[in-house]
């Protein structure tokens, strides 16, 4: 993640809350994060398996949007990031375990790509917990 730009805002359990800055170049780095990733895993599968007696797995949700990020605290200070864009990122991240998917992108993200109709399987508009409305979802197929 770090190496493609990423900034690891926040560790939660064992997820990690990643952010870019919106740009072009940082879309495709996004992508190419969680690429670099699976093959990590898959190029390491034997060891692990040896060793742990088990292959990692990861799901993950990407989504594009405005983020308001502030300082908080007064003896110990935080940088907080909030918005709906925050939000609606976990609850794609959490609706991969209700879908089965293991990669999913928002509408709005997969726009922003050049990604191929072959690396997308159109999951229909789907209804996140505690949104309004059902937003656009694609499976990343990677």
């Amino acid at each position: 993640m770090i190496e493609h730009g990423g900034i690891i805002y926040q560790y939660v359990g064992d997820e990690i809350v990643v952010s870019w800055k919106y740009n072009k170049k940082n879309i495709k780095q996004s992508l190419e994060s969680v690429i670099e990733a699976r093959k990590n895993i898959q190029k390491n599968s034997g060891l692990f398996r040896d060793k742990y007696n088990i292959i990692p797995e990861f799901r993950m949700g990407l989504h594009v949007g405005d983020v308001t990020i502030g300082e908080i605290g007064v003896i110990k200070k935080d940088l907080a990031m909030s918005g709906d864009t925050m939000n609606t990122t976990a609850r794609i991240r959490s609706a991969c375990n209700e879908l089965n998917q293991k990669f999913i992108v928002s509408g709005d993200f997969a726009e922003k790509t050049n990604l191929k109709s072959f690396q997308l399987e159109n999951l229909g508009i789907v209804e996140l917990k505690g949104k309004a409305h059902g937003i656009e979802l694609f499976a990343l197929k990677i």
